[in-house]
């Protein structure tokens, strides 16, 4: 079993597509990607967890 890991929308994040492409980084980030699938880094911890935005 997986743990479910909180990022708050205003995190300091990196954002990118599957396939590695960056496509938003800083605070905010995940409100300027559209909905879908993406690998989420936290720059804090620099952790990488798959996000599902919907």
């Amino acid at each position: 079993m997986s743990a479910t890991v909180a990022i708050s929308a205003d995190s300091d994040v990196s954002i990118y597509s599957l396939d590695g492409t960056l496509i938003a980084s800083g605070k905010n980030a995940i409100a300027k990607v559209a909905n879908g699938t993406y690998i989420i880094k936290d720059n804090a911890t620099n952790q990488t967890k798959k996000l599902i935005k919907k």
